[in-house]
C-alpha cells in the first residue's frame, strides 16, 4: 500500500529597485558625468503565495500465488492479483478511482505443451453504474516444436516455440472526460432587444444521455514465433497480429435527424454512443546474432515494425466516397491536391472557379475532384499519414578486453509532414521567413517555389494541401557509447569492486531529405544533440 501525498507552492517577494541613467559628457563626449536616478529601492518584505497545487494518491495492491507440479510433468500455476487506486489533484472535481481484479491461470505439461488464461474484472467510474464492470478475458497456447522428435535431431535448431494468443480487452482510455453518459445542461443569457436592457433567459443542452455507454473493446489475436538457432548464435523472435477496436465514443450525428442539433443557440441532444472503430494489423520481427571474431564478441540484432491503420467506422455522410475517412488510416492527412502554381489570368480563367477568396496569377492552383466546375472543401482527398507505418532499428555491440562499442541506428518510412503555421505561411503585415524566397513574380514565374506574396490573407494558399506536404522518412543514428571496464588486476588491491568510464553522444546524425524541416523548432526548445562523459563505480 503507497500514500502519496505533496504540495507546491510559489512563494515570492515583490522588491522595488532603483534605476540609474548615466548622462555623458566631457571633452570627448565620452565621459560619464552623473547619474540621473528614477524610484528608489524598497524590499516591503511581504511575502507571497500563489500557483498552488496538490495531489493526492493512496494505492494498494496484493496478489496471492500458486504454483506446483504433478507427476513431475503437470506444472500448473496461478495468480491472483488486486489492485485499487484513488488519486486526485487540484481543481479535480472528484476523485479518480480504478478497482481491478486479475486471475491468471497457467499450464504446461513437461515444458512442451503451454496453456493460459487470464482474466481481468475492471472497474471504472467514467461509466455508468449499470456498465462500469467489465470482464476482459485472453488466452494463449503454446508449443515447444524443438522437444519433438521430428526436430530434436536438427542440429542447428536449438529452440523453436511458437504461440497463438487472443483476447477482448475492455477499455475507458477514449473517454476523455467523466459523465460522457449523462445529459448536459447550462444557462445562457442572451441580449435580445432595447440595447441590452432586456435580457432573455435560456437553457442550452450539448449533448443527451446515454444510461448505456460502456466500455470500448480491444479485441486481438496474434501469431508469434521464439527461436534460437546455430547453437544459440542466432536468436528470433516475430510476431504478426491483428487488432480491432470497437466501440470508442463519439456523438454520431447523422443517425439523428437535423432537429436534434442547432447551430444558434448551439445545442444538441445527441447523446455519446459506442460507435467508432479502428483496426490495427502489421508484424514485428526481431533477430540477434552472436559471433566471436578472434578476441572481439560481436553481436547485432535487428528489428522491424509494420503497422498497417484503418478507420473501419466514422460518423460521416459525405457524397462523395473519395472523402470517407472510414477505410483511409487512422491519422490520415487530407486535403487538396494541388496542379502548380497560376501563370497568368488566363489560366485562371480556363480553370474551375477556387473558392478561398480572390484569386490572381502566382496562386496555388487545385484540382478539382468531383468535377463540378468548383474548388472547396469537397475536392479534399487523402494526402498521406502523419505516423510512419515501416520503423525500425540496429544494433551493435563488439567487445574487445575492456573496451564495448555500442552503436544504435533507427529508421522510420512512410510518413507524412504539412508545412503549416506562421513559419511557412506568411501573409499582410507578418514576419516573413526564409521559406518565402524565391517566391512567385512575374520574372520568376518559371522558377518559383512559394506562391506570390501577398497583403491580404492568403486564405487560397494557405490551407492543407500537398503543395505543403513533404516525406518524414528518415535514418538516425540514436546513440554511440564507447565504454572501457577496469579488470581486475588494477582493482585488487583496492577498495573499489568495479569501475567504468564511459562516453556517449546521442542523436548524433539524421540522414533524411528533408532533414532540415524535421530538425526545425518553432516557437519552443530547439533541438539538441547530447554527449555524456561518465564513471560508474562499484564499492
Amino acid at each position: 500500500m503507497t500514500v502519496d501525498y505533496s504540495n507546491n507552492y510559489d512563494e515570492s517577494v515583490n522588491n522595488a529597485y532603483a534605476v540609474y541613467e548615466p548622462v555623458w559628457g566631457g571633452p570627448t563626449g565620452d565621459s560619464i558625468v552623473k547619474l540621473n536616478k528614477y524610484n528608489k529601492d524598497s524590499k516591503p518584505g511581504t511575502q507571497n503565495l500563489g500557483n498552488t497545487f496538490s495531489s493526492q494518491v493512496i494505492d494498494f495492491s496484493g496478489h496471492f500465488d500458486y504454483a506446483r507440479s504433478y507427476q513431475e510433468k503437470h506444472n500448473v500455476s496461478a495468480m491472483l492479483v488486486v489492485d485499487a487506486l484513488r488519486a486526485r489533484q487540484s481543481r479535480d472535481f472528484q476523485y479518480r478511482t480504478n478497482a481491478n481484479l486479475g486471475l491468471q491461470l497457467g499450464y504446461n505439461y513437461d515444458h512442451r505443451y503451454y496453456a493460459d488464461f487470464s482474466g481481468a474484472l475492471v472497474n471504472s467510474t467514467k461509466l455508468p453504474a449499470s456498465t462500469r464492470v467489465g470482464f476482459s478475458p485472453t488466452a494463449s497456447l503454446g508449443w515447444v516444436l524443438s522437444e519433438e522428435d521430428f526436430l530434436k535431431s536438427v542440429s542447428w535448431v536449438d529452440r523453436l516455440k511458437p504461440t497463438a494468443s487472443g483476447g477482448i480487452v475492455n477499455t475507458d482510455l477514449d473517454f476523455g472526460s467523466y459523465y460522457m453518459y449523462a445529459a448536459v445542461y447550462s444557462p445562457t443569457a442572451y441580449y435580445s432587444w432595447s440595447d441590452g436592457t432586456f435580457v432573455n433567459q435560456a437553457t442550452t443542452i450539448s449533448r443527451g444521455a446515454n444510461p448505456n455507454l460502456t466500455y470500448a473493446k480491444r479485441r486481438e489475436a496474434e501469431l508469434s514465433i521464439e527461436g534460437s538457432f546455430f547453437k544459440k548464435k542466432v536468436d528470433l523472435l516475430g510476431t504478426v497480429f491483428y487488432i480491432k477496436k470497437d466501440g470508442m465514443p463519439v456523438q454520431v450525428y447523422s443517425q439523428y435527424p437535423g432537429y436534434f442539433f442547432t447551430g444558434y443557440p448551439p445545442t444538441s441532444f445527441v447523446p455519446y454512443s459506442n460507435f467508432q472503430a479502428n483496426r490495427y494489423s502489421g508484424f514485428d520481427l526481431q533477430v540477434n546474432f552472436h559471433q566471436d571474431l578472434g578476441r572481439v564478441a560481436l553481436k547485432i540484432g535487428a528489428a522491424v515494425t509494420y503497422v498497417r491503420t484503418l478507420a473501419l467506422k466514422r460518423d460521416e455522410l459525405f457524397a462523395d466516397s473519395y472523402r470517407n475517412r472510414a477505410g483511409k488510416p487512422v491519422d490520415a492527412v487530407f486535403g487538396l491536391q494541388s496542379q502548380g502554381l497560376f501563370a497568368d489570368q488566363n489560366d485562371i480563367d480556363k480553370h474551375a472557379a477556387q473558392k478561398f477568396g480572390i484569386v490572381r496569377p502566382g496562386d496555388i492552383k487545385y484540382k478539382d475532384q468531383n468535377g463540378d466546375g468548383v474548388i472547396d472543401e469537397r475536392d479534399e482527398v487523402k494526402l498521406g499519414q502523419m505516423s510512419s507505418p515501416l520503423t525500425g532499428g540496429v544494433n551493435i555491440t563488439a567487445q574487445w578486453k575492456g573496451f564495448s562499442l555500442f552503436v544504435l541506428s533507427t529508421a522510420s518510412f512512410g510518413g507524412t509532414g504539412m508545412k503549416s503555421g506562421s513559419y511557412y505561411w506568411v501573409a499582410g503585415s507578418e514576419k516573413y521567413s526564409s521559406m518565402v524566397r524565391n517566391s512567385w513574380t512575374e520574372n520568376t514565374k518559371a522558377t518559383a517555389r512559394y506562391p506570390r506574396l501577398t497583403t491580404s490573407g492568403g486564405v487560397n494558399n494557405y490551407r492543407s494541401s500537398d503543395y505543403w506536404t513533404y516525406s518524414t522518412n528518415r535514418v538516425n543514428l540514436s546513440k554511440v557509447q564507447l565504454t572501457y571496464s577496469f579488470t581486475g588486476k588494477f582493482l585488487e588491491k583496492s577498495f573499489v569492486k568495479g569501475l567504468n568510464i564511459y562516453v556517449s553522444g546521442n542523436d548524433l546524425l539524421t540522414i533524411a531529405k528533408n532533414r532540415d524541416l524535421m530538425e526545425l523548432n518553432i516557437g519552443t526548445v530547439p533541438q539538441v544533440r547530447f554527449y555524456n562523459l561518465g564513471i560508474k563505480g562499484d564499492f
